[in-house]
């Protein structure tokens, strides 16, 4: 019976054991659950703070791209007004010398020295105009030494005349 009551002893010590140990267990898991709780509710809490930086550095990032955006683009349209200008201001000098040229005006214009097409084009216009002027200057110069020729024809023919009269009265006589 010793060895009876021995073991039923240590059965109930062992399940006395076993639900201390239970309970602890119970005790830890509940320490740990409410631990866990407070991380979680510490990580949300942190979450929440992070996601409403990330939004506000966000909506800056938004509003500085577009700022960014609408200078490049005012930018873009300053600068198409100002070429459209400048493409005009040339492209009408060098049809007002093309007109003057196509009425025979030849007047040389004085265009901007640009190193653009523009300016390519105003060059090779000015060089037809200096080409005209010097080819009329030389029709001029000949027509000088034409005229001064046919004055020195009608001199001799005159004189010549002239001379043929006198003879004639000479021989008439």
């Amino acid at each position: 019976d010793n060895g009876l009551i021995a073991i039923q002893e240590n059965k109930l010590k062992l399940h006395v054991q076993e639900m201390q140990t239970f309970a602890e267990i119970k005790t830890l898991l509940n320490r740990v659950s409410n631990e866990t709780a407070k991380q979680q509710a510490a990580s949300f809490e942190k979450n929440t703070l992070l996601i409403g930086k990330i939004n506000h550095s966000l909506s800056q990032q938004i509003q500085t791209s577009t700022a960014i955006g609408l200078a490049v683009l005012a930018g873009i349209v300053v600068i198409s007004i100002f070429l459209t200008r400048y493409i005009k201001k040339s492209i009408s000098q060098l049809m007002g010398a093309l007109n003057e040229l196509s009425q025979g005006v030849l007047r040389r214009n004085n265009f901007t020295n640009s190193n653009d097409e523009f300016g390519t084009l105003n060059q090779y216009v000015a060089k037809v105009i200096d080409n005209l002027m010097n080819i009329i200057q030389g029709i001029g110069f000949s027509a000088k030494e034409v005229e001064r020729a046919v004055e020195r024809v009608s001199d001799s023919s005159t004189k010549t005349s002239d001379i043929v009269r006198q003879q004639k009265a000479e021989l008439e006589s």
